[in-house]
């Protein structure tokens, strides 16, 4: 990857912008009234929120690889400027929809916009890192980023339920759509990094797809590693959907709501702030580990005890994600190459919108037969028995692996290669030892 003098200036002012763009992907004054936007505006039941949100995330599911192929063959900010745009357009077709199938086409607008952010974001500032010599840095300043979403979010939070109180939840909710405008010339203001190595060449959208699947096949630390850290996610995730409902099932006025979550927000920045230096001190896999576990936490707690004071255990569930992001996407960054950066971690967006696609629409028709506290417990049974499961096979592999230095192109088989027909490139890929061409390591 060669960069000329002139572009490096545009390049190091990707880092600022992105740093914007993070902040803005997230102030959406939506987020702490949506539920309850739906079931008292659009005159939804709970259970038809969760199924929606199902197949917004089966939707997610299936647009993930062939977005991520595409900021890989067009470009990561190509992808990030249609994002924002479908994004806008979809939050206000999701303040005005008047009847289900309109609401529900916005759900489809949203998901592509999201699917195009994924996987592109964290490539294109990898790669705007990597062509200015500094990858080195990704951990830490993507965990920046992470953090500055975070506070997005917690403006948001806090606007958002404000606005609602003081106007109506819908007003608010048409607030935010238009607030949701400025991301798109923030993200029109940044430059594309390149996206190939020297000697590389650009591949086809199908082969690109297939070819990084293969990629995260063959590398036993990649293909455990992902549905490993998208499940924790996930099973924090559930502690998310359903704090509205907890809160209006509690009485909790909604001009409350925003302050209430900002601890979480607050935690989650710290978290995506230290996590790098956490990593250093403690080691990747105990890092993990702790993560698995605080995953757990929260829905133990809303499983078990019928209490307001229980939120307080709420900021845990949103800490593990800004924590666990910064990290898990470096390890995946280091283990693949630029060409096909974005299609890989939307491998792990993928498995991601897999987990919650089952888990929500489940504990969703759940909570609308039995209660809230029936939706958490199936969510703490789900992660209790798949996470250490999936712990265990990533740890093997890890330990067996972990310390075996990048192998060059030209040791790997055939069909493992990224760009197996062009001349060899040194790309971050670990084999098996032991295995046909897999090299001295």
């Amino acid at each position: 990857m060669t960069v000329a003098v002139a572009d490096t200036r545009a390049y190091e002012a990707n880092v600022p912008r992105f740093y914007a763009f993070s902040f803005l992907f997230l102030l959406q004054l939506l987020m702490p009234i949506w539920v309850i936007y739906l079931i008292d505006v659009r005159d939804l039941s709970l259970g038809q929120v969760t199924a929606m949100e199902g197949v917004f995330w089966v939707a997610m599911l299936f647009l993930e690889v062939p977005t991520g192929v595409i900021a890989d063959r067009f470009g990561r900010a190509t992808s990030l400027r249609l994002g924002a745009i479908t994004n806008t357009v979809g939050m206000l077709v999701f303040a005005f929809s008047s009847s289900f199938p309109i609401l529900f086409g916005s759900y489809m607008l949203l998901a592509v916009s999201f699917t195009l952010f994924s996987g592109a974001d964290a490539a294109f500032f990898y790669d705007t890192l990597k062509a200015l010599k500094r990858e080195d840095e990704y951990q830490r300043l993507w965990g920046r980023c992470w953090a500055l979403q975070s506070a997005g979010l917690g403006v948001s939070l806090v606007a958002g339920s404000l606005l609602a109180q003081l106007t109506s939840v819908h007003f608010a909710i048409i607030a935010s759509g238009v607030l949701t405008a400025p991301l798109i010339v923030v993200a029109f203001m940044l430059k594309e990094p390149p996206r190939h190595e020297a000697g590389e060449v650009q591949v086809g959208i199908a082969h690109g797809a297939r070819e990084a699947v293969r990629l995260v096949l063959r590398q036993p630390q990649l293909r455990t590693i992902m549905p490993l850290s998208a499940l924790t996610v996930a099973t924090a995730a559930i502690s998310w959907m359903y704090i509205q409902p907890f809160f209006a099932e509690h009485d909790v006025p909604v001009g409350w709501w925003g302050a209430m979550l900002v601890p979480g927000q607050v935690l989650s920045i710290g978290g995506s702030l230290v996590a790098y230096r956490i990593v250093l001190r403690v080691g990747f896999p105990r890092m993990i580990l702790v993560l698995t576990s605080l995953a757990l936490v929260p829905l133990a707690f809303f499983a078990g005890i019928d209490a307001v004071w229980v939120f307080l255990v709420f900021p845990l569930a949103v800490a593990v994600e800004g924590t666990a992001q910064p990290v898990v996407t470096d390890y995946v960054n280091r283990r693949v190459p630029s060409a096909q950066r974005a299609t890989v971690l939307s491998i792990y967006s993928f498995m991601l919108s897999l987990f919650i696609g089952i888990m929500v629409p489940l504990t969703g028709l759940l909570a609308d037969s039995e209660g809230l506290r029936a939706s958490y417990t199936l969510g703490l049974v789900i992660g209790a028995v798949g996470l250490p499961l999936l712990f265990l096979a990533w740890f093997r592999s890890h330990r067996k692996y972990g310390s075996r230095p990048p192998v060059l192109e030209h040791d790997l088989p055939h069909d493992a290669g990224v760009m197996s027909h062009h001349p060899p490139l040194p790309v971050h890929i670990e084999e098996p030892a032991g295995e046909p061409g897999s090299g001295s390591g």
